[in-house]
């Protein structure tokens, strides 16, 4: 099937669902829908090629491919597949190049083929040369490499499950991060290397899980990392010129001669990391974490910080060694880190202090089907298409309806519950609406460029509006947060909040663009000893936004003014949390009291 700019089938543009049985294609409004039923449907390779207008959903398919890649993503944007299986394929499970604007969620990628050449002849997902790619919710096994990213840049790999890369000679990695790309996230993934093939269909063949080179400012947290065996490789290493890298939070178990390893490149964070390798390999190195410059003819390696780590490796001999140092890479900083048998202390038994993640980790809007899928968050996909939660229509002129939250319910045929990450909750106390985030993960409403806040939603018009929130409740503890999100599609809102740094009150807003997150106004409150309540107006203008805040309902302090062209859609209250160690993100619950547009006041 080959979606080229000129040509689908004989009909421009592209959205395939499916939902029965035999494909039915047809021109419906300007899109091509092609339908099938709730188990899916089998189809041979796709190709998307040169679309950049309507956007292009695959979902609930079955790909396969005898020749080639199963699917292949050339110079198009806004191009979604989801609840999908691919694999098994001739060549990669789906290769993407100069795309942008590209979402992979809630499928089970599984290429299956051995190349006999390199490279990225039977990966999972590649990017090359792309832009503003998301990686969410995916099972992806067996490949070359599981994920590999070129010359891309704002690429989130986030929530997922990966298992068993098979060529350690060519790629060997479940992310590898390479040839100038920069701003990457790979962030609350789950990875296994095993041999073990009476639960696996093939063995790993892995050098490093995660490989970060050629790039720079690439970010590597909240990963769960097991398995590996290579005398070389480790669990997540900095090399061949890989700048700016941050390695924080990441728990890695039996990773094999290597837990982290910084080979390479100018400043390097290493923070806060648990190691426990407790199966050595013969010919390696065997150090939790090193920081050498092995190559001296390679790029320069310097700025190191190494903080606040817990890291213990096994030698073939029986000794330990937490952190080596082989020189070539200083300045290295270390402090806060906590080595060897005391290490080991802390972290044994695995089982109990570092109990893995659910499969996939953080899916999208369902748990995929695979045969690995443990999760409970979320239903699972099963076949059915995993679109968002439905938004209700805007009224019909297009402006905010105002709520005073006065009901036992919600009204749902006016707005839309979210709960992204699966364990918020949402109630009605009768007097007001109640917004909650649990503590020990994160709800952040942008960081990777993924909206993770629990919220609701109603459908509005592109119109000029002002818009009043009341909240009961005054954020305390450090980076709790409540406030309004107006959106215009999940990569483009924007974010009006007031939050807490621990020791102040602190209201700004922000605009999300492509994902990529930019702070326009802001400020710390002075509020009133005692302020139990605040009230937040936001003013659209044409491009126009104006942001104020009270404690009293009655006078406002103007935040500031900013310009942000934005195609409203939609528009609620929302609350949460974040930490870079989300294990100890605070809990919080905003209440809020009404909704309401400033220019139809609310009745009692």
């Amino acid at each position: 099937m080959n979606f080229s700019d000129d040509h689908i089938h004989g009909v421009a543009r592209a959205v395939i669902f499916a939902k029965v049985r035999r494909w039915v294609i047809g021109l419906i409004g300007g899109l091509v829908a092609a339908s099938c039923s709730a188990a899916q449907t089998a189809s041979g390779p796709i190709i998307v090629n040169g679309q950049r207008g309507t956007p292009v959903v695959i979902d609930n398919l079955k790909i396969t491919s005898t020749s080639g890649d199963c699917v292949t993503i050339i110079n198009s944007s806004n191009v979604t597949i989801r609840n999908s299986e691919i694999g098994p394929c001739r060549g990669n499970g789906v290769f993407i190049t100069a795309g942008s604007g590209v979402t992979i969620v809630d499928s089970y990628v599984h290429p299956e083929s051995t190349p006999t050449t390199c490279c990225d002849k039977a990966s999972g997902i590649v990017a090359t040369r792309s832009s503003n790619v998301l990686l969410q919710g995916n099972v992806v096994a067996y490949g070359e490499a599981n994920v590999v990213i070129l010359g891309s840049n704002a690429v989130n790999v986030i929530g997922n499950f990966f298992l068993n890369p098979r060529n350690g000679k060519s790629r060997g990695h479940n992310v590898m991060v390479s040839d100038g790309s920069s701003g990457v996230l790979v962030d609350s993934n789950y990875t296994i290397a095993s041999q073990n093939l009476s639960l696996y269909k093939y063995a790993a063949n892995q050098e490093d899980s995660v490989s970060v080179q050629d790039s720079n400012q690439t970010t590597v947290q909240n990963n769960y990392l097991v398995g590996g065996n290579s005398g070389s490789g480790c669990g997540i290493i900095a090399d061949y010129g890989a700048n700016n890298t941050q390695f924080q939070n990441n728990v890695m178990v039996d990773t094999g001669q290597c837990g982290i390893g910084i080979a390479d490149g100018v400043g390097h964070t290493v923070d806060g990391n648990r190691i426990i390798n407790s199966t050595p390999v013969s010919n390696g190195g065997n150090t939790a974490i090193y920081v050498w410059r092995f190559d001296p003819s390679s790029a320069p390696c310097s700025s190191v910080s190494i903080t606040n780590n817990i890291a213990s490796q096994l030698k073939p001999n029986g000794t330990e060694s937490g952190y080596w140092n082989g020189g070539g890479c200083g300045p290295v900083t270390l402090s806060g880190n906590i080595f060897d048998s005391a290490a080991r202390a802390l972290l044994l038994p695995v089982a109990q202090k570092l109990p893995p993640p659910l499969i996939p980790p953080r899916p999208s809007a369902c748990v995929v089907t695979s045969p690995f899928s443990t999760q409970t968050s979320l239903p699972p996909c099963d076949g059915q298409v995993s679109s968002p939660p439905p938004t209700p229509p805007p009224s019909s002129s297009g402006a905010p309806a105002g709520d005073n939250f006065n009901s036992g319910s919600l009204n749902t045929g006016l707005w839309a519950a979210v709960n992204p990450v699966g364990n918020g909750s949402l109630s009605m106390s009768g007097s007001q609406l109640r917004l909650s985030v649990p503590g020990g993960s994160n709800h952040d409403p942008t960081f990777g460029g993924v909206n993770n806040s629990v919220r609701v939603v109603q459908a509005v018009g592109n119109v000029d509006f002002g818009v009043e929130l009341k909240f009961d409740s005054v954020p305390s503890q450090q980076y709790q947060f409540q406030g309004l999100l107006v959106e215009q599609d999940a990569s483009n809102y924007l974010r009006f909040q007031i939050g807490s740094t621990g020791s102040a009150l602190v209201i700004n807003a922000s605009k999300i663009v492509s994902r990529a997150e930019t702070a326009v106004i802001g400020g710390v409150v002075s509020a009133p000893n005692g302020a139990s309540s605040f009230w937040i107006r936001v003013q659209k203008s044409g491009n126009n936004w104006t942001y104020s805040w009270s404690t009293n309902g009655s006078t406002y302090t103007t935040v500031g003014t900013f310009t942000q062209a934005l195609t409203v859609s939609s528009l609620g209250p929302f609350v949460g949390n974040h930490n870079s160690n989300s294990a100890v993100a605070p809990a919080f619950t905003a209440l809020v009291d009404y909704f309401a547009n400033m220019a139809s006041p609310l009745t009692p």
